[in-house]
């Protein structure tokens, strides 16, 4: 077993990364919290603005929080002051069940145009097949936010808006690898957003500050060619490979440093 942060893995997990395996919510939060952890370490001001989000709580925000959890879970959570959360979406039926595609929820949490509550992005790495599930969580999601929400007519008069990237982000070429893509636009677009809140500190406003980072990131959810080219040169089936290979070194120095080593 290997504990970091509030991620554990096992033997079993550990083995998903090596060869072409299918990546289960273990190994995706797991990663996530690799990911966290070397933001904080390179931008520990900025890191708090973002939240990337444990699959099992996607999965209970999906299908199994009730209205009176709602309250407990935003303040623990603070999710309504991040700027953006990446949820990694799964085709599962219902919170018994592992499904058998992983895609990415990318949600922006302060629009820069104020007619918006919240806009969705959806990335999947075999086009729309995760879009229904994507629509769900989004949904779900959605009511959660709007009870916390100390602005009443976010719920009642503001919009929210999904938008399917579909085909316009990397493609698999495999049927295993869906769980990988998903970290690695995580990353990919994550990276992107901690670039431009770096860049915006320097900003005398914070309101500006807020409007340079949403519009910088929301141009690299549009089919833009240079999106498209920044994308498909970072992702790819060797990219996700090397990804792999990079955790399974990670999980090694770590158990070296472990007491029990």
């Amino acid at each position: 077993m290997l504990n970091f942060h509030d991620a554990i893995v096992y033997e079993e997990d550990v083995e998903l990364f090596r060869g072409n395996n299918w990546l289960n919510s273990s190994t995706i939060h797991f990663a996530f919290e690799l990911l966290k952890a070397d933001y904080a370490c390179n931008e520990p001001d900025l890191v708090h603005n973002l939240e990337l989000m444990d699959p099992s709580v996607v999965s209970w925000i999906h299908f199994s929080i009730e209205e009176d959890e709602y309250s407990d879970f935003m303040e623990s959570s603070q999710l309504l002051s991040k700027h953006w959360l990446f949820l990694p979406i799964s085709n599962a039926a219902s919170s018994f069940d592992s499904g058998s595609h992983w895609s990415l929820l990318v949600v922006n949490m302060q629009p820069k145009q104020s007619e918006y509550a919240y806009i969705g992005y959806a990335y999947d790495s075999m086009g729309g097949h995760n879009d229904r599930a994507a629509s769900a969580v989004f949904d779900a999601l959605s009511k959660v936010l709007d009870s916390a929400s100390s602005d009443r007519d976010r719920s009642s008069t503001r919009k929210k808006r999904l938008e399917m990237m579909g085909s316009l982000c990397p493609q698999q070429s495999d049927g295993f690898n869906c769980g990988v893509y998903t970290i690695l636009i995580a990353d990919f677009l994550a990276k992107i957003a901690i670039k431009d809140l770096q860049k915006s500190a320097c900003e005398s406003s914070e309101k500006a500050a807020q409007e340079t980072t949403t519009e910088s990131l929301r141009a690299y959810s549009t089919g833009d060619t240079y999106w498209l080219e920044d994308m498909r040169k970072s992702i790819m089936r060797s990219t996700a490979d090397n990804f792999r290979r990079d955790v399974l070194i990670e999980i090694e120095e770590m158990r070296a440093k472990s007491p029990a080593a």
